[in-house]
């Protein structure tokens, strides 16, 4: 480092590198200081789209509780248009799905499923809404496209799920040894499906489907 002479040297050298120096440092620092603002009101931005969008789900999970499902679709709606961006908007779109379902209207459940496993930006809801999503269509009798939903490699807390739900869709396309292929992965995942039991019942029926099938084939022959 350079050793001054004098403080008045000192004073000079700062003075000339200041002049030098000072617009780019003011700008660096207002830049800096403009950043910082922004920060600071984006995230206050996102706190309030969450809590509006937090206060409008308890609107739909209300509504959810009564039956009104005029009024959770509109719940939905406003979320998915005014929060899409929000995890609550997923969720209102799962729930708008269900009122779907239970009114009868699978179609428009599709519609609300697709969005929240296209949108939802959360894993697990998009897990969630896939497995739904492949059961609508099922019942829609799009049985391959169902199928075409479930062609992924889910995460451990999924894959028992989604094999029961696969053997379920094979059962309805008239597969049994497929089904139960499907039906013994899912009770041997490492997370089981919620009701091992009833997947096993479900095993049993279609290990029997295919016995008969062999027997009917045999005789035949």
């Amino acid at each position: 480092m350079v050793d001054y002479a004098t403080e008045e040297e000192q004073v000079e050298a700062l003075k000339r590198w200041w002049r030098e120096n000072g617009k780019s440092i003011i700008a660096g620092a207002a830049l800096g200081i403009l950043a910082l603002v922004g920060w600071r009101g984006w995230t206050w931005h996102e706190q309030t789209q969450a809590l509006e969008a937090s206060a409008l789900y308890d609107q739909v999970s209300a509504r959810m509780r009564d039956g009104d499902r005029d009024q959770v679709v509109a719940a939905a709606e406003q979320l998915r248009e005014d929060y899409g961006s929000t995890t609550y908007a997923a969720l209102g779109a799962l729930a708008a799905a269900r009122a779907a379902v239970d009114a009868g209207d699978t179609d428009a459940a599709a519609d609300w499923l697709r969005w929240a496993m296209e949108r939802s930006g959360d894993a697990e809801l998009e897990y969630l809404a896939r497995a739904r999503l492949a059961r609508v269509e099922a019942a829609n009798a799009r049985v391959d496209e169902g199928l075409a939903l479930l062609d992924v490699d889910p995460p451990a807390a999924w894959a028992g799920l989604y094999g029961e739900i696969r053997g379920d869709l094979l059962t309805e396309n008239g597969d049994p040894e497929a089904a139960a292929e499907a039906y013994r992965d899912a009770l041997d995942a490492e997370v089981p499906p919620p009701d091992p039991a009833a997947v096993q019942r479900k095993l049993n029926e279609v290990q029997a489907a295919e016995a008969d099938r062999g027997g009917d084939g045999e005789e035949a022959s």
